[in-house]
This record gives structure tokens, C-alpha cells and sequence, in this order.
């Protein structure tokens, strides 16, 4: 399992993904 800042940080990459202008 992926440890909470594993997970953080891929909720992080997808943000960034989705709202580039951040």
C-alpha cells in the first residue's frame, strides 16, 4: 500500500494535471 505521502503527492501530480495554471 501506498503510504499517506505517496498518495498525497500522486493527488498533488493529478491536480497539477487538471489545473496546469496552479
Amino acid at each position: 500500500m501506498l503510504d499517506y505521502h505517496d498518495s498525497k503527492q500522486l493527488v498533488t501530480d493529478a491536480l497539477i494535471e487538471f489545473f496546469p495554471n496552479w
